[in-house]
């Protein structure tokens, strides 16, 4: 949380036909995001092989994005790589955890 905070971004993938979404190991779905465009990169294999990197400013973020998304019933999948499915973070919980390291910031 601190080096999006820090860097007041964070990224996650696209293909022409939107948004990726990933699946935690319990089966359930979210959006990937990662701190760093090397780790979404990375990701980008298999069904994500040709997806694109899209950086997100963290306030639209935290502001429009993470509400849509808990009203969609929409999940984040924080840091999923090749080798783990990552941690889901229900998106009212990330929104308040992301609020609260941007207070330290301001």
């Amino acid at each position: 949380m601190g080096r999006v905070a820090d860097t007041q971004v964070l990224f996650t993938l696209r293909t022409d036909d939107g948004w990726v979404s990933a699946v935690d190991a319990n089966g359930a779905a979210g959006l990937p995001l990662w701190p760093h465009p090397a780790y979404a990169l990375e990701a980008a294999t298999g069904e994500w092989e040709g997806s694109e990197l899209a950086e997100i400013d963290v306030y639209q973020f935290a502001d429009d994005w993470l509400p849509a998304m808990a009203a969609g019933g929409m999940n984040a999948i924080v840091f999923p790589t090749p080798a783990a499915h990552g941690v889901l973070v229900a998106a009212t919980e990330l929104q308040e955890d992301l609020r609260e390291e941007l207070a330290r910031y301001d």
